[in-house]
């Protein structure tokens, strides 16, 4: 959703190059995802934006990042008066990579500044950068020191720790506004506690099926983090199940194996006949180094 008020200030130009979503309008709309059993970390975040302190959130891809400023967002936007400085705000999530693919490499610097000009002047407007990383790999240290020297709201931002790291380095005058805070992938048993929140707003998911997706993303998908390939692996399930009021192991199993095009004996091979050579080759693309001669039960995860 990127439709905003037409009183918001913002040329259907700048809408269209940089903002990936409105937050202010989605949270009414009840689009935005929610940061379940994370609310420690989301009282720390608005603790310290309320303190006037600028974040980027690092960590891997799928911990929760981006859901973190959603659910400040909707806590803003239900009337909760936390954190106090969302209170009242639209937020915009931005993202240079959007504006790279309509401007290109050579023109970002100009729709920066354009959109620079903008946030200074607009009034109850703050921006999120979905990717700010971008800011290292195409030189744009300089305006965003410029941009903080006159901005007087709160910015957020989401990168990889790496970077992160390096732009604070390189520049340290950004550490004046800026505070990178790290978050870890949760887990199992919080990662399970997610998934439970998660399912009792659908209401058609078992405990059994809950535990399966998180066994077999766990398991199978190592290259990718939780909380994201557990809840990716039921939302998918629910798809592909619409007609079911309840969904048990057995349904996140068959989606399982029909989005990565494994049999379900690549899951486990007592589940019938293998053959070795084909077997170490499916194994090997669901994320496993190697075929196991023997496979450990549930209770060994």
């Amino acid at each position: 959703m990127t439709t905003l008020p037409p009183d918001s200030g913002l040329s259907p130009r700048l809408l269209k190059r940089w903002v990936e979503l409105d937050l202010w309008a989605a949270a009414e709309a009840g689009e935005l995802s929610r940061a379940y059993e994370q609310s420690a970390s989301v009282q720390s975040l608005g603790n310290l934006l309320d303190q006037g302190q600028s974040l980027i959130l690092t960590g891997k891809v799928g911990i929760g990042k981006t859901a973190l400023v959603h659910e400040l967002a909707v806590r803003a936007h239900q009337g909760r008066r936390e954190p106090k400085v969302l209170v009242g705000k639209r937020v915009l999530q931005l993202s240079f990579q959007r504006c790279l693919s309509l401007v290109g490499p050579e023109e970002l610097p100009a729709a920066f500044r354009e959109l620079r000009e903008f946030l200074e002047q607009a009034e109850g407007v703050l921006p999120f950068f979905s990717d700010f990383d971008l800011v290292f790999h195409h030189d744009l240290e300089t305006q965003v020191q410029e941009f903080c020297d006159s901005y007087s709201e709160v910015i957020l931002g989401e990168g990889s720790p790496r970077i992160t790291r390096a732009i604070l380095e390189y520049f340290p005058e950004l550490r004046r506004t800026f505070r990178p805070l790290a978050l870890k992938e949760p887990s199992s048993r919080h990662t399970r506690r997610i998934l439970a929140a998660w399912a009792e707003r659908e209401g058609r998911f078992s405990e059994g099926a809950l535990e399966e997706a998180l066994y077999l993303s766990q398991r199978f998908l190592p290259r990718q983090h939780q909380p994201r390939k557990a809840l990716e692996l039921l939302a998918g399930t629910a798809l592909s199940a619409r007609a079911k009021s309840t969904l048990e192991a057995e349904d996140v199993i068959d989606r399982f194996c029909q989005g990565h095009g494994a049999p379900p004996w690549a899951l486990d091979p007592r589940e019938g006949p293998v053959d070795e050579d084909y077997s170490r080759e499916t194994a090997r693309g669901l994320g496993r180094p190697r075929h196991s001669a023997r496979w450990p039960d549930r209770s060994e995860q």
